[in-house]
């Protein structure tokens, strides 16, 4: 079953990104053209944007579109079949993915790109598969609605 996202936070995970030294923890397949999105909110509950990635390409809304570097494009041919673990996180003020505890992608969001993501207080998933899995960490605390079954959705 594929799933949209619950703009309502709580149906979000609560959790102070800016300040993580962890992230936010996924397991899930990495295609070329699958996008893995993952919803940030303030803490008023708004949307501040969404972070996505395929083997192929990055984006954080209003602030990154670009290919995948070339060596995670090559994961394509190394990575087993089926899920994969994979970690975003904000860190003095870069973003950084990592898969399979290899940092891919990290670059320093500066200007109004650094204004706009500097307090991410809740998160969700975007257009993901039931199959993804998270795990909820310290300092995380899913919203009352959250369906942990489903990795992010909002019961129905």
């Amino acid at each position: 079953k594929e799933r949209g996202y619950c703009a309502d936070v709580s149906c979000a995970v609560k959790y102070d990104l800016s300040r993580s030294t962890e992230g936010i923890s996924v397991t899930s397949q990495l295609t070329w053209r699958q996008i893995n999105h993952v919803l940030f909110f303030d803490g008023n509950g708004n949307a501040l944007g969404r972070f996505g990635f395929s083997l192929s390409e990055l984006h954080l809304t209003g602030c990154i579109a670009c290919q995948a570097p070339e060596a995670m494009q090559q994961l394509n041919k190394s990575l087993p079949k089926g899920q994969t673990s994979w970690t975003v996180r904000f860190d003095e003020g870069a973003i950084k993915l990592t898969i399979g505890g290899e940092t891919f992608f990290e670059q320093t969001l500066i200007g109004e790109c650094s204004e706009h993501y500097k307090d991410i207080q809740y998160f969700s998933f975007f257009e993901s598969s039931c199959a993804n899995k998270f795990t909820l960490t310290s300092g995380m605390q899913a919203g009352e609605n959250l369906n942990e079954t489903c990795g992010g959705t909002c019961p129905e």
